[in-house]
């Protein structure tokens, strides 16, 4: 299911296993932050930025679903931020308001990510034992981590647990 979506566009620079190096071109993102459990937080998040692009917005526009489901967390306000990528076609200007004020759209400029591609089910503990494997593995490629990590889920909740795609990702520099 999730190779039929629109994702953001990148360009793999440098792979070693399911460790990976990737170029981002510019993208924008629907996010909302959401003060809650790690797993409550995926479950309220995406079911806001949902009904946004299912027309829940100034001009009841239906917006195609995009993968990944981005969560990362905001320890400075103590939540999590949960995004979806708009599709590649729309520019920032271009997407309507969303009605829930909850939720801002936002320009991400071209950045460079190391990723860690992973299958299964992702619970908090298992993020953060690949995280802590993520950052030992930008470390030993020469590069530095920037900001939080970033869980990126492909897949519907009833996607069987060896076919599921995810990812962590951090901003490196």
């Amino acid at each position: 299911m999730a190779n039929k979506k629109d994702r953001p566009k990148y360009l793999v620079l440098k792979k070693w296993g399911n460790f990976e190096i990737r170029q981002y071109e510019p993208r924008v993102i629907a996010q909302t932050a959401i003060q809650n459990d790690f797993e409550q937080a995926i479950k309220e998040g995406f079911n806001l930025l949902a009904a946004y692009i299912f027309g829940q917005n100034a001009t009841k526009t239906k917006i195609a679903m995009t993968v990944p489901v981005e969560q990362r967390e905001d320890v400075t306000q103590k939540n999590w931020l949960i995004a979806f990528s708009m599709p590649a076609k729309y520019k920032l200007s271009e997407l309507p308001s969303p009605k829930d004020s909850r939720i801002t759209l936002k320009q991400i400029e071209k950045q460079k990510r190391a990723a860690l591609v992973f299958s299964g089910f992702c619970t908090e503990k298992k993020a953060a034992q690949n995280t802590n494997m993520l950052v030992e593995l930008i470390e030993q490629h020469g590069y530095n981590p920037t900001g939080s990590c970033i869980l990126a889920r492909y897949d519907p909740p009833w996607t069987l647990p060896c076919f599921r795609h995810n990812e962590l990702l951090f901003i490196i520099h």
